[in-house]
């Protein structure tokens, strides 16, 4: 029987990109997604890594400690950028936006994490022509390249 006829969606969020990176519990391969922002933050610490950026790298290491506390506060980033929403803060709105972005950005495209899970699906979702199909739909509202970044080696 042909899956043709059938549409199909994948719905990736929370833990899909957990081999690569941080969950927002620790785990046995995660230090948990507060303590990844201020390692990084540690790390970027007297380095000079970012130039051309709008925001310096001094600022974006501030900001990392800063979404980092209010994590903690609020249980996760994710949970303070819904009250901030709530709370119609959009300075604070662009502030987490622009630090996640920047630190995902950083952990895929820098230190070069990848969950393999990406390329293993794409592996067995892909037609003989290497054509994604048709019936096939992805939603994911992780803030990760990890699709992508399997799918380039296609």
């Amino acid at each position: 029987m042909s899956l043709d006829r059938y549409k199909i969606a994948y719905i990736f969020g929370a833990g899909a990109s957990a081999k690569a990176l941080p969950t927002v519990r620790r785990t046995a391969i995660s230090p948990g997604y507060n303590e990844a922002l201020r390692l990084m933050a540690d790390n970027l610490k007297g380095q000079t890594l970012m130039s051309g950026h709008c925001l310096t790298q001094d600022e974006f290491v501030t900001n990392l400690y800063w979404l980092a506390d209010k994590g903690d506060e609020h249980g996760t980033p994710d949970t303070f950028a819904k009250f901030s929403q709530l709370k119609n803060d959009g300075f604070a709105l662009r502030k987490i936006k622009d630090t996640l972005s920047l630190f995902f950005t950083i952990k895929q495209f820098v230190e070069k994490k990848k969950d393999p899970r990406y390329l293993q699906f794409l592996i067995k979702v892909l037609e003989p022509n290497g054509l994604f199909p048709n019936n096939i739909k992805i939603l994911n509202w992780n803030y990760d390249f990890q699709m992508q970044l399997a799918a380039e080696k296609f």
